[in-house]
């Protein structure tokens, strides 16, 4: 805890709250990645079938 307070007296409060703040955005930034990287790999399979279902039926 006196780190902390080390810190925050050195660089000042704002400064320590920014930090704090953009590193919760960064992880939430990583999870909302994921998903979107998920969701692209899922909408690649649905395109593959149903291009093959198109070319069979033709």
């Amino acid at each position: 805890m006196q780190e902390i307070v080390a810190f925050i007296r050195d660089v000042g409060f704002p400064i320590v709250v920014s930090i704090y703040l953009l590193h919760r955005i960064e992880t939430k930034l990583d999870d909302i990645v994921n998903v979107l990287t998920a969701m692209s790999g899922v909408t690649m399979v649905k395109e593959r079938t149903i291009h093959d279902n198109s070319t069979i039926e033709a």
